[in-house]
């Protein structure tokens, strides 16, 4: 069985949690950059959309007539991700 990577899920609460501590940097730096210097989380399972760690509930097109919208995800999601990637670019996301 070929194995994909280590890591865990980053749903919008952990995104949120990340990005809005003073210690973020340090928290990315541990997860992502390889050993010695982190743990070298190298697999991310991602949430598309709203999931039960959403910090409310919301989709990507609230009405019948809007437009697909993943604004929401630019926010805190998405810059975590960045610097996630920034820090390990052979991160696989899984969504």
């Amino acid at each position: 069985q070929r194995l994909l990577g280590f890591g865990g899920s980053m749903t919008e609460s952990s995104a949120q949690l990340i990005h809005c501590s003073p210690d973020r940097e340090r928290i990315l730096d541990a997860l992502f950059l390889p050993p010695p210097a982190g743990v070298g989380m190298s697999c991310l399972r991602l949430c598309v959309g709203a999931s039960d760690f959403a910090t409310e509930y919301y989709n990507y097109q609230p009405t019948p007539d809007s437009c697909f919208d993943m604004s929401r995800e630019n926010a805190v999601l998405l810059p975590v991700l960045r610097s996630a990637k920034a820090r390990n670019p052979a991160l696989t996301l899984v969504a």
